[in-house]
């Protein structure tokens, strides 16, 4: 028989190798054990807020934001909006849009609204679209001047 770099070939004893087979099987368990226990551990939910100033006047931002059927004019992801019809009351009594992206389309509906201050809106639950929420504040600082807050929860 030929041995690697003249090393002299020996059986390796079988109690070594059971030794060798049990410390790979426990390395593998203990692995399977803390990624379980990580999957479990990770928060359900997640809270991401950003807040920016804008030259802009309070009231030409949300003229901006609530314009839903617009939204392809200033956000390069969006092809085109679906909004409900104007006065038209949908079955749960809130008004939504989808937005049509090239990745497919979302419905949102719009859960809360306080005139130039608050636009808070969800996504509808279709097809196992992982929901969230999705808060815009507006703040106005001076009379050209506004902090936006947009706060996500997924």
């Amino acid at each position: 028989m030929i041995s690697f770099l003249n090393f002299p070939t020996t059986r390796i004893p079988d109690t070594l190798s059971i030794s060798l087979v049990l410390l790979f099987l426990t390395g593998v368990v203990t692995t399977l054990v803390i990624i379980i226990l990580g999957i479990f551990l990770i928060p359900k939910d997640r809270v991401c807020s950003r807040t920016a100033v804008y030259s802009q006047p309070q009231k030409k931002i949300w003229n901006t934001l609530i314009k839903f059927g617009s939204y392809p004019q200033w956000r390069s992801n969006v092809i085109k909006v679906e909004i409900n019809q104007p006065g038209h009351i949908p079955p749960d009594g809130f008004e939504w849009f989808r937005e049509f992206t090239p990745l497919g389309n979302i419905k949102f509906r719009i859960v809360e609204r306080w005139e130039n201050k608050l636009l808070k809106r969800e996504i509808v639950r279709e097809k196992g679209v992982h929901c969230g929420s999705w808060t815009i504040e507006l703040e106005e600082i001076s009379e050209n001047s506004t902090r936006v807050t947009i706060t996500e929860k997924t």
